[in-house]
């Protein structure tokens, strides 16, 4: 997914676009739901990013990568 590119390029608001759009389309797509969490927690939008999380959590998805965004979500809502 683009979105992933412009997280890496520090361009979180492109990446937000790129990362609903997809989620519009595949909402159950855990990458997916990964990357909008991710780039709404660059973007300090912490309730939102949790609410993505939550529905990995729903979903039984466990990661690292998911772990490291819980802790990230946590220094984010602090």
């Amino acid at each position: 997914l683009m979105g992933w590119d412009y997280l890496k390029l520090g361009r979180p608001k492109p990446a937000l676009e790129k990362f609903s759009r997809a989620h519009r389309l595949a909402p159950r797509a855990p990458d997916t739901i990964l990357g909008y969490a991710t780039t709404e927690i660059e973007l300090e939008r912490c309730e939102n990013a949790s609410r993505l999380l939550n529905l990995l959590r729903e979903q039984k998805v466990d990661s690292a990568e998911v772990r490291m965004a819980w802790e990230d979500l946590y220094r984010c809502s602090r």
